[in-house]
């Protein structure tokens, strides 16, 4: 087979698979808002530790604590 043939084959494999996942994108979307929800929350917790840390241990500041 060619490469060109070879393509061909791969894309209308990859096309029939796709039906099978047709049903399920919403679970999908629902998982990837999920995963950008908490990577913001793990990052936003990082930061606010950091800032913590700084203000109770580097710079004391009685307010922060």
């Amino acid at each position: 087979m060619t490469a060109p043939a070879l393509a061909d084959d791969a894309l209308r494999i990859y096309k029939r698979l796709l039906r099978y996942a047709a049903p399920h994108w919403g679970m999908f979307l629902i998982g990837v808002v999920g995963m950008a929800l908490f990577a913001a929350s793990d990052a936003s917790l990082a930061y606010l530790t950091t800032k913590f840390l700084q203000g109770a241990f580097v710079k004391p500041n009685p307010e922060i604590l």
